[in-house]
């Protein structure tokens, strides 16, 4: 999962990655140490362990969705 992350980061930046914690239905496919939310303290210190700075992190888990969720609904209002 950090290999993605650092892959997309380098191709559009970090203002276009964000991770979702719908697992429903997705069976024994996820990562070795990310089976839940539960386990994104993990997926937090790995980023750490790569540089990534606490605002880059709040961005991926969350802040760049708001961001465009914003952007939609202020588009859609707006037509």
């Amino acid at each position: 999962m950090l290999d993605h992350i650092d892959h997309v980061v380098k191709l559009i930046g970090i203002e276009h990655v964000g991770i979702g914690s719908d697992y429903d239905g997705v069976g024994d496919s996820l990562p070795v140490g990310l089976k839940d939310v539960s386990s994104y303290p993990n997926l937090v210190q790995g980023l750490l362990d790569r540089g990534y700075s606490d605002a880059d992190i709040k961005k991926i888990l969350g802040e760049n969705m708001l961001r465009v969720w914003r952007q939609a609904e202020a588009f859609a209002q707006a037509n």
